[in-house]
């Protein structure tokens, strides 16, 4: 099921380790969600520098190096994206959003599993060591 479109109040933007990057990504908090096949979804927005912004809807993996793209979509609503299968999350600048998800944000390294959802709003409003495993939210 697509989620709603994101709201402003609800993106948090993900610091990634890009000095002079074209875009600043963020995620809607509020619908990130766990499926039951364990794979992470999320809305991601990427915001150029003059204000543009490109929304898809997107799912991770975390016992594979993988995400697939579910949907495109603005403001006010998504398209399903059909027939696109799972990507490899390679080395590339292309898919270095994806890369730190799975490391730093989404996954816990150590076990290639989710983290519980509120440890990954934690970790995306940069409140928990990015690094630490053994976190556990109050």
């Amino acid at each position: 099921e697509l989620p709603p479109p994101p709201k402003e109040s609800d993106l948090v933007e993900i610091r990634l380790d890009a000095p002079g990057a074209r875009f600043s990504y963020l995620i809607d908090a509020t619908h990130l969600s766990i499926g039951n096949d364990k794979v992470v979804r999320y809305t991601l927005v990427a915001r150029s520098k003059t204000g543009s912004e490109n929304v898809s809807f997107q799912g991770l993996r975390c016992d594979s190096p993988e995400y697939k793209i579910f949907a495109y979509g603005t403001r006010s609503g998504f398209k399903r994206v059909e027939g696109v299968d799972w990507q490899r999350i390679g080395p590339s600048d292309a898919d270095q959003v994806q890369r730190e998800l799975q490391r730093f944000y989404l996954c816990q390294p150590s076990h290639h599993i989710p983290r519980e959802r509120s440890e990954m709003i934690w970790a995306l409003r940069g409140q928990v060591n990015l690094h630490d495993t053994g976190f556990i939210p109050d």
